[in-house]
C-alpha cells in the first residue's frame, strides 16, 4: 500500500547501506572493539561468494538494531568464516543451490526473530547447518596441502595470505597486528 511505501523505501536505504560494508568492509565502519567483525566480513570477501550475503545482511542488520549482541555477531561471522576457508577455499568447493537455500532460509528465520531466544536459536540452529556441510578431513588436507603461492603462480595469493595471517593470530604472544597492512613476507617472517 502507498501507506507503507515510505518505510519500505527507509528500510531498503538503511540495508543498502548495511549491504555496502557487508562488501566493502572498511576501518571506519567499524569500532576497535567490533574488529573481529571486521575481520571475518574482509575474510568472506576473500571468497568471492555470494550466497552467504542474506545471511550477512541479516546478522549485520540484526546487530546494528541490538537484536544480537556484539559476542553472537561474532561468533556466527568466525563460524561462516571458518565454514568458507574450508569449503570454498580448501576443498574447492562451489556452493550451489543447496547453500543459497540454506543461507535464504537462515536468513529469514533471523529477520523473523522477535527476541533475543528466537535470534539465539535461528543462529545455533544455522552454526549447526553450516557444521553438517565442512567439508572431510581427507578433503580439508588435500586442498591445504595443494595450497601454493610462487611469484610465477600468485592465484592463491589472498588465500595463502589468510591463512597465514590465522596462524600467527593463534600463536602470537604480544602487540595485536594490522594484518590489513601487512604483506605475505612480512606475516611469514615473524
Amino acid at each position: 500500500s502507498s501507506a507503507s511505501a515510505p518505510a519500505y523505501l527507509e528500510s531498503l536505504v538503511s540495508d543498502s547501506e548495511l549491504y555496502r560494508q557487508i562488501l566493502e568492509p572498511r576501518d571506519e565502519n567499524w569500532s576497535k572493539q567490533e574488529g573481529d567483525v571486521l575481520a571475518s566480513l574482509r575474510a568472506l570477501a576473500l571468497f568471492r561468494v555470494a550466497q552467504p550475503l542474506p545471511m550477512l545482511l541479516a546478522i549485520v542488520r540484526a546487530y546494528r538494531s541490538n537484536a544480537i549482541a556484539l559476542a553472537k555477531t561474532k561468533e556466527v561471522l568466525r563460524s561462516m568464516e571458518n565454514f568458507h576457508v574450508q569449503f570454498t577455499g580448501l576443498a574447492a568447493q562451489r556452493t550451489g543451490g543447496g547453500t543459497a537455500k540454506m543461507y535464504a532460509a537462515a536468513a529469514q528465520e533471523l529477520t523473523a526473530a522477535k527476541s533475543p531466544q528466537a535470534c539465539a536459536t535461528a543462529i545455533k540452529t544455522f552454526r549447526d547447518k553450516l557444521k553438517a556441510r565442512v567439508p572431510s578431513f581427507a578433503e580439508f588436507e588435500a586442498g591445504f596441502s595443494g595450497l601454493e603461492f610462487l611469484s610465477t603462480n600468485t592465484k592463491n595469493k589472498g588465500l595463502v595470505q589468510y591463512l597465514l595471517q590465522r596462524l600467527d593470530l593463534h600463536h602470537r604472544k604480544g602487540l595485536p597486528v594490522d594484518y590489513f597492512k601487512m604483506t605475505i613476507e612480512h606475516i611469514a617472517a615473524e
